[in-house]
């Protein structure tokens, strides 16, 4: 079988050379880097990652590594399992950037673990829903009666015949207009539901018309419409109920960043390493 073995020993020559740029294979019982050496806080996780042995553990690893070998050049008939030990011994894991990124992702998202624990209460989330009034907020909504019209000009032509005030259950506003699909009383819609329905145009002509009286005609994206706005509702606090998700996700994501900052805090001081300068750019070691 013809074997491309040049290719395989120039990666071999470019890896064992990166694994000496990189510093070596960091072993299980050592700290990631001597104490005072200056590590990014990516290049901290990585290695951590390493110390933990995620790279010789972790599926997505182990695919990669095995995959680059096969590229190289490397037999059809070895296992995963020869291949990844190959990889390892080459130091793979530590020049390859998806393996890199995969590591500290992994370690990013067990950082940010910690702060999932325990569950917010129901006070906490009422709490962070109340620090928070400009996030989630209940929006304006209008009641509105609408009558539908093909063309602008049969919509002028109603004018005349529309009644003075409006009475949603009144049988005599649906011999006006021509049928659409939706329903000729609108209740409590905001701006948002207004646009899915009849389109943005429509929804903010709606908004800014005048209340208890006919406007129009207002273009939708079926035709044209008289409107008639029966009562607003403005703008004010919304119910925890209403976006308890919302919440809870953002307030575990904000107890998961400082969770993580924390941990690598705590990394630093267990490797006596120092706080990264940001003030200059950092070359990872």
């Amino acid at each position: 079988m013809s074997r491309p073995l040049p290719r395989f020993l120039l990666l071999g020559l470019a890896l064992f050379l990166a694994d000496a740029f990189l510093g070596g294979g960091t072993k299980a019982n050592q700290a990631p880097a001597p104490p005072g050496t200056q590590l990014s806080d990516d290049e901290l996780l990585f290695r951590e990652a390493m110390l933990r042995g995620y790279h010789e553990t972790d599926g997505v690893v182990r695919m990669r590594l095995a995959r680059n070998m096969r590229f190289a050049g490397a037999d059809e008939d070895r296992s995963e399992a020869e291949l990844v030990d190959d990889a390892l011994a080459l130091g793979m894991h530590q020049s390859d950037l998806v393996v890199r990124r995969r590591l500290i992702q992994k370690l990013n998202l067990l950082g940010r673990e910690r702060g999932r624990h325990p569950a917010p209460t129901e006070a906490e989330l009422q709490a962070y829903l109340d620090a928070h009034p400009k996030r989630w907020r209940r929006p304006a909504r209008v009641t509105a009666t609408q009558l539908f019209y093909r063309s602008e000009e049969a919509a002028a032509a109603a004018l005349d015949h529309l009644p003075e005030s409006v009475n949603p259950e009144d049988p005599s506003l649906r011999a006006l207009p021509q049928p659409l699909p939706i329903p000729l009383h609108l209740p409590r819609h905001s701006e948002r539901d207004l646009a899915k329905l009849l389109g943005p145009e429509f929804a903010q002509a709606a908004f800014a018309a005048p209340d208890r009286t006919w406007s129009g005609p207002i273009r939708s994206a079926y035709g044209h419409h008289w409107v008639y706005l029966h009562e607003r509702t403005p703008e004010g606090p919304i119910a925890l109920g209403a976006v308890r998700t919302e919440v809870r996700e953002s307030l575990l994501a904000e107890r998961g960043d400082r969770a993580l900052a924390a941990w690598i805090a705590e990394l630093r001081t267990r490797y006596q390493l120092p706080v990264p300068d940001e003030s200059s750019p950092e070359e990872e070691s």
